[in-house]
């Protein structure tokens, strides 16, 4: 289950202010581009939903199972919305790591300030490669 597994959320203007910083260094590294909030994974889709108003169950499943229903809505969609090796990595925590946050957009913030245009149009994977 994914229930437990905590991961940061950077914004992406965050992201492209970051990479300009380190645009201009000499030196290797590695640098952790990680927001201010961490959630689970069901904590985030519980946090989003309160953001835009809509009341609806959030469950725990299997891994397969739900990759099985990503497949399905996949199928139906015409898109990829979840793969195997996203739930491993889901899994394994990958996207949690121990730094301090580099980013200063909080995400519950944004989703707030932009609420009425949340969820309101469909984006494909497949479309936007």
């Amino acid at each position: 289950m994914l229930k437990n597994l905590e991961f940061y959320i950077v914004h992406v203007q965050d992201f492209a202010e970051i990479i300009v910083e380190q645009a201009e260094e000499v030196e290797n590294r590695i640098v952790n581009a990680i927001g201010q909030e961490t959630f689970t994974y069901k904590e985030l889709i519980k946090n989003i939903m309160q953001i835009i108003g809509k009341k609806k169950p959030v469950i725990c499943v299997s891994p397969f199972l739900g990759y099985i229903a990503g497949r399905i809505i996949g199928i139906i969609k015409k898109d990829v919305t979840i793969t195997r090796p996203e739930i491993k990595g889901l899994m394994q925590n990958l996207l949690y790591v121990d730094d301090l946050p580099k980013g200063k957009i909080k995400l519950t913030e944004w989703a707030t300030e932009n609420k009425n245009s949340l969820g309101i149009k469909y984006a494909s994977e497949l479309e936007r490669r």
